[in-house]
């Protein structure tokens, strides 16, 4: 059933238009605000987290401090969808770019967020499969929470790119309003191109040149200019959301493979469980004959000895009765003195 949802989620980002290459490691799409926000987590060495993990108190304050992160994401996806309304509802240049400088701000230090929680939510599964054989049941209870953790986080990510197509469609169809100001006559074929192609400033301005709205044309055009800049940041966005997205999908996979080791090796454990019972068993039976045997050879042999001595009794007893003499007759002729 995993494969199978993990499936549905991939097929989904399919729907993402036409992605631009991702910009360089460390690089924000709207900006150079680099700089690690106060609310994103130290990053981790993944060696030293994996000896921490023994303890399986560490483990879980690890899991908690995950958790606070990707609710930090959340809350910073609700506002990235504010300053997306905001910046389409504003029409005054120097708000709109401060608020523009804020929506930089805020999606650099999203975009340095959730590589961190990928990676710490990496080394974390790396963990359970370097101790696996420490204590299976342990591995179980990890097993679980890290897979409780990247579901949570994949629903993070899918949610922000949900934000980001929901605010390009935004963006593009404010796009296609401005420049029918600016040629009311476009077919869908222009407004398409002038929308979504590299070389939409390129036919904006030539649009601009043939309008007989000059005034309106001129602030649509200059309008149109910095949506597109937008929506080619959006793009950027959600190049590194899929990256990251299937980034997680494959660690779903492997967290599938090390599932199965550590099943595997608990009906190995259970197996040796039941065998040793069963060895008990047959020594506890092989023992309770051995001492039925003793007892009835002991039986035997006092059967034996009683017989002996009783036979040996009667035998004496026999021998005596044979061999006894018999008393003296009486003297029957008195003393001749006495006779006269």
């Amino acid at each position: 059933m995993a494969r199978d949802r993990l499936a549905a989620m991939r097929a989904n980002q399919n729907t993402i238009y036409a992605p631009e290459p991702a910009p360089p490691r460390g690089h924000s799409p709207y900006g150079s605000h680099d700089e690690l926000s106060p609310k994103e987590p130290a990053n981790i060495d993944s060696y030293e987290m994996k000896e921490k993990y023994l303890d399986m108190s560490s483990f879980m304050d690890e899991v908690s401090s995950l958790n606070d992160g990707i609710r930090t994401v959340n809350e910073n996806v609700d506002r990235v969808k504010e300053f997306h309304n905001r910046l389409l509802s504003e029409l005054d240049d120097h708000q709109h770019q401060a608020i523009s400088s804020q929506l930089a701000a805020l999606t650099s230090e999203t975009s340095r967020l959730t590589r961190n929680l990928k990676n710490r939510i990496h080394s974390l599964q790396s963990s359970i499969s370097h101790n696996q054989g420490v204590n299976n049941g342990d591995a179980n209870v990890r097993a679980t929470q890290v897979g409780a953790l990247k579901k949570r986080f994949m629903d993070s990510i899918m949610k922000y790119q949900s934000v980001e197509q929901e605010s390009r469609q935004k963006y593009k169809a404010r796009m296609e309003r401005q420049y029918r100001i600016v040629k009311p006559d476009a077919t869908p074929e222009e407004i398409r191109q002038a929308v979504d192609s590299d070389d939409g400033g390129q036919i904006f301005s030539q649009a601009l040149m043939t309008s007989n709205r000059y005034g309106d044309a001129r602030a649509a055009f200059n309008e149109v200019k910095e949506r597109h800049e937008d929506v080619k940041r959006i793009e950027k966005t959600l190049t590194e959301l899929m990256e990251m997205f299937n980034d997680l999908a494959t660690m779903v996979e492997e967290q599938d493979q090390l599932i199965q080791n550590v099943e595997a090796n608990a009906n190995e454990i259970q197996r040796d469980v039941e065998q040793a019972g069963q060895h008990i068993t047959k020594a506890r039976d092989s023992a309770a004959s051995a001492r039925r045997k003793r007892w009835i050879c002991f039986l035997i042999i006092a059967a034996a000895v009683i017989a002996i001595v009783i036979v040996t009794q009667r035998k004496n007893g026999s021998t005596t009765n044979v061999t006894t003499p018999p008393a003296p007759a009486a003297t029957a002729s008195a003393n001749p003195s006495q006779r006269t």
